[in-house]
Order: C-alpha cells, then structure tokens, then sequence
C-alpha cells in the first residue's frame, strides 16, 4: 500500500517531496514551526475521519479555549455521526456558553441521529436546561 502525502492546510494530496503545496502554495517547512495545538487544530479538517477524530480528542483533553470555536466551526459542516459525538464530547470536556450553543445546533441537524444525541446530551447536563430557545450571544 502507497503512503499517501497531504498538506496539513488545504489536506489535498502532494508528493512526498515537494517544498510548497500546488493547490493552496503553504510552505511546508512552515509545517515544523507551528505549535502542537496549532497542529491539532488543523488536523479537524483531515480528510481521513480517525485522524479527525483524535485531533477533536486530544483538543478536548487539552481544554485550549480555541477548540470550542474550532469544534462549532467542524460541526457546522460534519456528517459524521461518529465524528460529531466525538466533537459533543469534546466541547462537553472544555464547556463554556459558545459550547453549550454548538450542541444545542445541533438540534436542527438534518440527521435523527445527531438530533437525539444533542436532546440526550443536554437533557443529562443539570445545569443547562434543555429549552427550544436558543441563547443570544
């Protein structure tokens, strides 16, 4: 089986050996200088769904503030099941007001299953009340 190479930017596929992306022009070497978390947080739009998903882990158990952002971001385009229980989990570990209104988004999504994964998830957190208001930010 062939590696695969990605830019951590734009995650379409390069060649191992090139310096700079030809779709998006990111100077790989700039890759090395970014910090851990800048890392991870890039790492939530990698194409390959586990990769994604330990990214959104690893965010959550690290606690940085901008992983709430970041995870309101991914859940407003993810249709991934199993990568947005992953996200809830992850915001749920971090909290805060913006992470309470990402899940309640959740809500509307078009899947059934996401939708009673968000009304489970709020109903069991006693101190947010699981209302059909949604909050002003």
């Amino acid at each position: 089986m062939a590696v695969r190479f990605y830019c951590p930017r734009c995650w379409e596929e390069i060649e191992e050996t090139v310096a700079r992306c030809p779709h998006c022009g990111f100077e790989l070497e700039d890759f090395q200088k970014q910090t851990y978390e800048k890392k991870l947080l890039m790492a939530l739009r990698h194409p390959v769904r586990e990769y994604r998903m330990m990214a959104i882990r690893v965010l959550g158990d690290l606690g940085i503030p901008e992983t709430v952002t970041a995870l309101a971001e991914l859940l407003e385009r993810e249709n991934d099941y199993y990568v947005i229980r992953e996200a809830v989990g992850s915001l749920l570990k971090v909290g805060g007001p913006e992470a309470m209104r990402g899940i309640r988004r959740l809500r509307d999504h078009p899947s059934e299953l996401v939708r009673k994964l968000a009304h489970r998830t709020l109903c069991d957190i006693p101190s947010v009340p699981y209302t059909e208001e949604e909050e002003t930010p």
